[in-house]
């Protein structure tokens, strides 16, 4: 079978079928929402305001790690919101016992594009409003205090740890160092001779302002000596100190000191800062009063009106889900693998009381589309081997009866076939209407206005009767009209009846007499001895209402599909009136023969356009008296 996947709902479509239940349950949550906003207690709403910076975008030294300024605005906001916050307000106010409450009562409102952060509690009381959102801005204060010293503590910490690594590596150094120097003779001499010059020089320059002008001439020439002789030793220690032992020993002292002296003003900004830095708050202003916060009714209706819509949807597509209906009269082909034959309109929506219009209502859409129909069974085509369509002239015979079948009960299968033989008996054609539903019999009542034949189709089987003694003629009026066959009075099994050789003989004979013999089925799929009647026609016609299941047409056409039994075409029934179906009824006047003469008692309607209270197209019909309303009669024996 083809894809049927444009059955397949949509929420749009699911609503939309089912709207009334939608506006319900719409109304319901609607009505609900603006209860529960009514029947709340009155509540109070005091704000705080904070403007946050980042202090590390105004430190006294670049410490790096700057956030955007919506990113450290968004964190600062996460942290108001945050259990911490909650546990310290309930820690520092007696007021407060519980944090859920706390967050319950909290909102926190911020912008990308401003430092502004808005604190909003609510509470039931105006004192706990304004106590309830202080108290958050003073705890968010206080944690953020501790964190900052608690912050620069841990670096600076961390900072005293590696100067004193920096100094135990720098102690290492200068031992090695000195060990180097301790192990070279040359060297401790030079050292020696060094530490003498240098305490010779002390001397010397203490005695230099005492001495004579007869001493001074010798003291001076003595610290020119010491000088020189310093110079020297300063000379051969540092050839001594090229060593590559010492030194790479000297240049790692070096590059260590470096890197101590690094660390320690590294240290000493740290305490710098620490004595500057700020919470990052650079403005508060703290809550003074509370307003009340009234009942928002628009807020809660919008609210509801969503979640009511988000309600029915779901509903509506779970419903639409359970069972895909047809929406459109070309639906069906795609299942069926049959051309539509007819759209049907309901009939209430032209104002027809009357399950016959053609007959009541002559000039109406309705009847027009069953004039549609009975034109589509006017085929002089025939069937050949494998039902294959070949011209009479080839030896096939010829399609002339035709039964009418659906799904289930309740399609409108017999109001559609008795509206089809009416309109082809007014086309001057020998129509027989076989009411072979017997579990029914609704076909035989419509045609005879409730009066069921006595005698019918059991009765020329059975009791071997000829057709003229069973058959009721149905007057249209202008000695037109129909044969009816009804079930008769001989009590039969239905399923052995038309499994009979007799009721197939009778079948194959009938077909010769009439021009279309319709014959009136049960619903294939629930009456079993469907199968075997529809088997005895030539081809089916299937009744399709608007809104039907598509499970069930798809199980029609799958035991039509067993049965081996070629569809003619659907009828699509009960469908929605539509404009462009009544612009067209003026064309109809030659169809139904108003330019030709009528006796006076079987004149045609007369169609009268109008409009609806609600301004849309309807049709209202002011028929003439005729004889088409009389019952029908029997005919002649």
């Amino acid at each position: 079978m083809d894809d049927v996947s444009p059955f397949e709902p949509t929420v749009l479509g699911s609503m939309w079928r089912h709207r009334w239940l939608s506006l319900g349950i719409v109304a319901v949550v609607t009505v609900a929402a603006l209860g529960f906003a009514l029947s709340r207690p009155v509540a109070y709403e005091a704000s705080a305001t904070f403007v946050v910076e980042d202090p590390r975008a105004s430190a006294l030294f670049d410490f790096g790690n700057v956030q955007r300024p919506e990113r450290y605005v968004a964190n600062q906001a996460a942290i108001l919101q945050s259990t911490a916050v909650a546990e310290r307000v309930v820690a520092d106010h007696s007021g407060f016992t519980d944090p859920v409450e706390v967050l319950a009562g909290l909102e926190v409102f911020w912008a990308s594009s401003s430092d502004q952060i808005v604190i909003r509690f609510t509470a039931d009381t105006p004192d706990r409003a304004v106590a309830g959102a202080n108290a958050v801005a003073d705890a968010y204060r206080e944690l953020r205090r501790e964190a900052t010293a608690a912050n620069f503590a841990a670096a600076i910490a961390q900072l005293d740890d590696s100067i004193a690594e920096v100094d135990a590596q720098l102690a290492d150094l200068q031992a090695r160092i000195d060990a180097e120097l301790s192990a070279n003779p040359v060297r401790v001499t030079l050292q020696t001779q060094f530490d003498q010059a240098l305490a010779r020089l002390a001397t010397l320059q203490a005695a230099l302002p005492d001495a004579s002008d007869e001493e001074l001439p010798a003291v001076r020439a003595a610290l020119d000596d010491v000088l020189q002789q310093l110079q020297t030793l300063q000379i051969i220690t540092s050839l001594e100190t090229n060593r590559p032992e010492l030194a790479a020993l000297l240049d790692e002292q070096r590059r260590t000191a470096a890197r101590k002296a690094d660390l320690v003003e590294r240290k000493d900004e740290l305490d710098v800062q620490s004595r500057l830095e700020s919470t990052g708050i650079s403005l508060y202003a703290p809550a003074i009063d509370a307003v009340e916060v009234g009942t928002d009714l628009r807020r809660a209706g919008a609210v509801g009106l969503v979640l009511g819509l988000l309600v029915a949807a779901g509903v509506s597509y779970l419903l639409a889900i359970r069972r895909r209906t047809f929406t459109g009269r070309n639906e069906p082909e795609l299942v069926l693998q049959a051309p539509l034959l007819a759209e049907v309109p309901d009939f209430s929506e032209e104002k027809i009381q009357s399950e016959l219009p053609v007959r009541s209502h002559p000039t109406s859409v309705s009847a027009e589309a069953f004039r549609f129909v009975a034109a589509a069974l006017d085929i002089d085509v025939a069937t050949g081997p494998e039902g294959r369509r070949v011209a009479p002239a080839e030896g096939g015979n010829t399609v002339r009866t035709i039964a009418f079948t659906s799904a289930g009960l309740g399609d409108g299968k017999t109001v559609v076939a008795a509206n089809t033989a009416l309109a082809a008996a007014r086309r001057r054609s020998r129509v027989l209407v076989i009411d072979a539903d017997f579990g029914d019999q609704r076909m035989a009542g419509l045609l005879t206005a409730g009066t069921l034949p006595v005698e019918g189709l059991t009765d020329l089987v059975e009791r071997d009767l000829a057709l003229t003694e069973v058959v009721y003629r149905v007057s249209l009026g202008d000695g037109v009209g129909l044969d009816l066959l009804a079930r008769g009075s001989v009590s039969v099994t239905a399923p052995d009846f038309f499994r009979s050789a007799a009721t197939r003989s009778f079948f194959d004979g009938v077909r010769n007499l009439y021009d279309l013999v319709i014959v009136d089925t049960p619903p294939l799929l629930q009456v079993a001895y469907a199968s075997s009647l529809v088997r005895l026609a030539d081809r089916v016609v299937a009744v399709v209402p608007h809104e039907s299941s598509v499970t069930a047409a798809e199980e029609l056409a799958d035991r039509l599909g067993f049965l081996g039994i070629d569809l003619i075409g659907y009828v699509y029934n009960r469908a929605p009136l539509r404009d462009d179906m009544v612009r067209g009824v003026g064309s109809m006047k030659d169809v139904l023969g108003e330019t030709t003469p009528a006796g006076p008692s079987c004149g045609p309607s007369r169609y009268t356009p109008g409009t609806g209270s609600g301004g849309e197209k309807t049709s209202s019909w002011k028929p003439k008296p005729t004889c088409c309303d009389r019952p029908a009669t029997r005919s002649a024996r």
